[in-house]
């Protein structure tokens, strides 16, 4: 009796330690949390208002290039107006800022040459008046049979030279200034012009002027500037390193210190030259 009651404990232990390792297991339930979204923007309603929705679109996203620049006269706008005679300026009409007239005359110049000039002219235009009264003398003549034919054709043929000699004295009187409706008045009267008017070929604004009453000048001299200011050029000074990257077409902002109140001009198309 006394050995068989501690193997009933031990028994009854090892059946309870059964029965507890029988038992399901309790699971641990993980709630897995939803992962954030980084493209949701939240904001608050007080700054709604500032947000505008719209369909979103591509755009090519460049590097913004800034460079000096300048506004410049357009040159296909521009005339330069020179003395076609060396002489000695006696007049001047034209001022800076002035608005002139394709014709108007800015300045007269007076000068030996155009004188000598006007007395070719003169010359020659006697010598061919001369040549065409015998020319004409002639014909009745031939028609007579007074001359034969080659005094006739001999007499055409003076009448061709000194028509071409007036031509060439006249063309001379043109690049000198003076125009067709003086040339006929000189062949007419046959008084000589002491002076000849220097002409802007176009309209525009005189926007220089380097002569003065009294000044001796020749042809290679400027002495006035009239430009078109309708259009202008902006001739930016754009580094050879970044050179690469400006395009025809390119979007493009001017800003003018003058005008900075009125805002910038936008949508300029660039032009640029070959590099």
């Amino acid at each position: 009796m006394k050995i068989t009651m501690p193997l009933i404990g031990i028994l009854l232990v090892l059946s309870v330690s059964g029965c507890e390792g029988d038992k399901p297991a309790v699971k641990e339930e993980v709630v897995a949390k939803e992962p954030e979204n980084v493209n949701l923007v939240t904001l608050e309603p007080e700054k709604m208002h500032h947000i505008k929705i719209g369909k979103p679109t591509l755009i090519n996203i460049a590097d913004k290039l800034q460079a000096p620049s300048q506004v410049e006269v357009d040159e296909h706008r521009l005339v330069r107006v020179g003395a076609n005679v060396t002489g000695r300026i006696i007049d001047v009409y034209a001022m800076l800022g002035d608005n002139v007239e394709a014709g108007v005359e800015l300045a007269r110049i007076s000068s030996p040459e155009l004188t000598q000039a006007q007395l070719a002219y003169l010359r020659a235009f006697s010598l061919e008046t001369l040549a065409e009264k015998a020319a004409e003398r002639a014909r009745h003549l031939l028609a007579a049979d007074v001359i034969s034919v080659a005094e006739m054709q001999r007499r055409e043929s003076e009448l061709q030279v000194s028509r071409a000699e007036l031509g060439a004295a006249a063309d001379q009187l043109r690049l000198l200034g003076m125009d067709s409706r003086a040339l006929s008045k000189l062949g007419k009267d046959g008084t000589i012009m002491p002076s000849v008017a220097i002409k802007s070929s176009k309209p525009g604004i005189v926007i220089e002027r380097n002569v003065a009453m009294g000044q001796v000048v020749q042809p290679s001299d400027l002495l006035f500037q009239v430009a078109d200011l309708s259009s202008v050029w902006v001739v930016g000074d754009v580094p050879e390193q970044i050179a690469r990257h400006v395009q025809v077409g390119q979007h493009v902002e001017i800003h003018v210190n003058v005008f900075a109140r009125l805002g910038a001009a936008k949508n300029v198309m660039p032009q640029f030259p070959s590099l």
